[in-house]
């Protein structure tokens, strides 16, 4: 399969309604389809199968977190973390009840900063007995039935999207918690347990970030404050295939990459 010349069906995705990427992400995605259908490629628009992306993105958190976030916990002991980061394990490592009491209280008050804390405060929080666990794996069972249904729909071969919806951030300017909202992009492949690649295919260059509709939430308001001081920081693209396909995500990943330096070293 990697050495194959045949063109492949790629579906493609710019952008997800839960946190919108930037202009720069978006157009390196759009760049990144040019190239593709300039190589012979058919790319066709695919969209996430379930519209409420809050449900699996909550999805992911609870099974991330079963263990009481004892494993996240174990892997950032130590380490030089974001002060958003650092809020998170504190707030995780509250007992469940001690969560679901606060975060009950905060969804009763009418702005979306309250409601957001309130959302990262429930991380776990249903998949804390076995009976619980069960039912969100039943959840994610139904989520990669739709994901295969919607993929053979369209006779796909791979999906190409962003794989953040803005580039590196300085660590010094992450606070919220709610910025985790971004990680969004590469979650829904690791609940459905697909496998995908990066490659890098543009930079950031600051345009129209003064347009960015932040809607209000703390997340998007702190990634378009950040953002500022990413000008010029690389942007990936995400390649995904499906189980025991690798191969493929292998070799488009590899003209891209091609592509890109070509494109560089014209410059």
């Amino acid at each position: 399969m990697y050495a194959s010349k045949h063109s492949l069906r790629i579906g493609y995705y710019t952008s997800l309604p839960n946190f919108p990427a930037f202009n720069s992400t978006q157009k390196t995605v759009l760049h990144a389809k040019a190239v593709l259908e300039a190589r012979g490629h058919t790319l066709v628009p695919f969209e996430l199968p379930n519209n409420d992306h809050t449900q699996w993105f909550k999805l992911f958190g609870d099974l991330a977190n079963a263990d009481g976030s004892a494993h996240l916990y174990e892997i950032c002991y130590g380490e030089r973390v974001s002060e958003a980061t650092r809020h998170f394990i504190k707030n995780v490592n509250r007992s469940y009840w001690t969560r679901r009491i606060i975060s009950s209280l905060l969804y009763w008050i009418p702005f979306t900063k309250f409601q957001d804390m309130a959302a990262s405060l429930r991380v776990g929080c249903d998949a804390d007995t076995g009976e619980k666990l069960w039912k969100c794996v039943e959840k994610r069972d139904a989520l990669v039935d739709k994901v295969l249904s919607s993929i053979d729909t369209l006779q796909l071969d791979l999906i190409l999207c962003p794989l953040f919806p803005f580039p590196a951030l300085k660590i010094e300017d992450i606070h919220n918690p709610e910025v985790f909202g971004a990680v969004s992009y590469t979650c829904f492949w690791n609940i459905v347990d697909f496998p995908a690649g990066v490659v890098r295919f543009g930079t950031e260059t600051g345009e129209g970030v003064n347009k960015y509709d932040h809607e209000g939430k703390i997340c998007l308001k702190t990634a378009k404050k950040a953002i500022s001081q990413s000008v010029g920081m690389p942007i990936g693209v995400q390649v995904v295939g499906k189980k025991f396909e690798e191969e493929l995500i292998l070799r488009i990943l590899n003209e891209l990459g091609d592509s890109y330096q070509i494109e560089q070293s014209s410059k």
